[in-house]
C-alpha cells in the first residue's frame, strides 16, 4: 500500500508518498522508506529536532514557535514542539544507562586526549 505522510523539514513541510507493508494477518507496519531515513515514528527531520532543542533550552515553546515563524523556512507549532521535547524526554530516559555510560567513556576520552596534548 502507498501511503502519504506528511514531514517537517527545514525548508517546511513535505509530502512523501512511501509503501506500508504488513503481514496478510495484520500487526505492526513496516516503512522501508521511513527506516533508511531514519524517520520511523517521526514527523520532524533531525536537523529540526535539533533546532527545536536548541532553542528550548532557553525559550518555552510558545517562544521557541514564534521565533521559528520569523526566521526559520519550517514552523512548527507549539504543540509539535512539545511533542519533540517530551517524546525525545521519554526516549533518554529510557536509556538512561547505557547513555550515561556512554558518556563516562567519552568524557574518559577526552581526559585522556587532553593529558596527551599537554606532554
Amino acid at each position: 500500500m502507498i501511503s502519504p505522510k506528511e514531514f517537517l523539514t527545514k525548508l517546511g513541510s513535505i509530502t512523501v508518498s512511501r509503501r506500508i507493508f504488513q503481514q496478510d494477518n495484520g500487526g505492526p507496519t513496516y516503512v522501508p522508506l521511513d527506516a533508511v531515513w531514519e524517520m520511523a515514528g517521526e514527523f520532524a527531520t533531525r536537523k529540526v529536532r535539533e533546532c527545536v532543542f536548541y532553542m528550548s533550552a532557553s525559550m518555552s515553546p510558545i517562544e521557541t514557535q514564534t521565533c521559528l515563524q520569523k526566521a526559520a523556512a519550517f514552523h512548527p507549532s507549539r504543540t509539535a514542539i512539545q511533542n519533540i521535547i517530551n517524546e525525545t524526554g521519554q526516549l533518554l530516559e529510557q536509556h538512561e544507562d547505557v547513555l550515561l555510560d556512554e558518556v563516562r567513556v567519552q568524557e574518559e576520552l577526552g581526559f585522556r586526549q587532553d593529558m596527551i596534548r599537554h606532554l
